[in-house]
């Protein structure tokens, strides 16, 4: 196994990147390694000005 300088896990809320995060932390224990997290969330939608005059 490969030993960086810290694990890294991608969260986006779901059931399995909770899972996931749950799995890294061991991993960055049993490798006495920090953990970052790094969370994702969608775009928000965007308007135009037309589409707010419109509404």
């Amino acid at each position: 196994m490969n030993t960086g300088t810290h694990v890294v896990v991608g969260i986006d809320g779901s059931d399995t990147s909770l899972g996931a995060a749950k799995w890294a932390v061991t991993v960055a224990q049993k490798m006495s390694q920090p953990m970052q997290l790094v969370h994702s969330t969608p775009s928000p939608a965007h308007f135009s000005g037309d589409d707010l005059r419109n509404s």
